[in-house]
C-alpha cells in the first residue's frame, strides 16, 4: 500500500467531487508517483522485506543497502515488540548501529566464525571488516516530507487534468478553459528537494 491514496489528494485539494473513474485514476496516479520518487532515489518508500549481510563500520554503524524502517532478525535472532534488539545496538534514524556510553560486547558474524569486538565508551569503535546478518522493512516509510511531495504532485496532476475553472475578461466573458500545465514526471528540480532521501548504495548493490 502507497503512503499516499487518494482520500489523502482530495482532501488536500478540498473535497472536489470525483467520479468514480477519477478516484480510481488518482489511486493508481499515488503508486506511480511514488515508484517514480523511489526509482529517482533508488530507494523503496513503502517497506519491503529485505535481508542480506552488512558490513559494520568503525563508527558503529550497520551499513544496510537501505533505510531501515524495522528490523525483524539481527545475526539469526527475531527482533519483535517483545524481542528488540540485542544489548548494545540500536535504530535510529532510519539506521542500526552501536550504542555509545557504555560497555556492550556486540556479536558480529566474520568469514565463517564468531568475532566479539568490545566497545567501551563513547570513543570506542567497531572494527571494520565485522558483519552482522540482518534482515528488516527497507525503506523510509511515510515521512512527512516524501508524504508531502507524493500529495502535492498528484493533485497538481487532477487538477491538471480536471480542473474546469473558466477564464473571464474584463467584462466577466468566459474567453475559454483555464488549462494549468504540469509535468506529470519528477523533474530534476523536484527530485534535488528530496536530496538527503537519496540512496547512492542502494544504486550501487543493484
Amino acid at each position: 500500500m502507497a503512503v499516499v491514496d487518494a482520500q489523502r489528494v482530495n482532501r488536500y485539494l478540498s473535497e472536489p467531487f470525483w467520479t468514480e473513474s477519477q478516484w480510481a485514476e488518482a489511486e493508481t496516479l499515488c503508486v506511480e508517483k511514488e515508484d517514480e520518487l523511489a526509482a529517482r532515489l533508488v530507494t523503496p518508500i513503502t517497506p519491503i522485506a529485505f535481508e542480506e549481510t552488512a558490513a559494520v563500520l568503525d563508527s558503529g554503524l550497520v551499513a544496510t543497502t537501505y533505510p531501515v524502517v524495522t528490523v525483524t532478525s539481527f545475526d539469526g535472532n527475531l527482533v519483535d515488540d517483545t524481542h528488540p534488539l540485542p544489548t548494545g545496538w540500536v535504530l535510529l534514524n532510519n539506521r542500526v548501529r552501536a550504542t555509545t556510553g557504555s560497555t556492550v560486547i556486540p556479536t558480529i558474524g566474520q568469514i565463517g566464525m564468531t568475532t566479539f569486538w568490545t566497545v567501551l565508551g563513547a570513543a570506542s569503535r567497531i572494527q571494520g571488516g565485522g558483519q552482522v546478518n540482518i534482515a528488516y522493512q527497507a525503506g523510509w516509510g511515510p515521512v512527512p516530507a516524501l508524504v508531502n511531495g507524493i500529495v502535492r504532485k498528484v493533485a497538481a496532476i487532477m487538477k491538471n487534468r480536471h480542473d474546469d475553472t473558466l477564464v473571464t475578461d474584463d467584462a466577466g466573458s468566459a474567453t475559454g478553459k483555464q488549462t494549468p500545465t504540469v509535468v506529470e514526471e519528477w523533474t530534476d528540480r523536484e527530485i534535488a528537494t528530496f536530496g538527503v532521501f537519496r540512496n547512492p548504495r542502494g544504486m550501487a548493490w543493484r
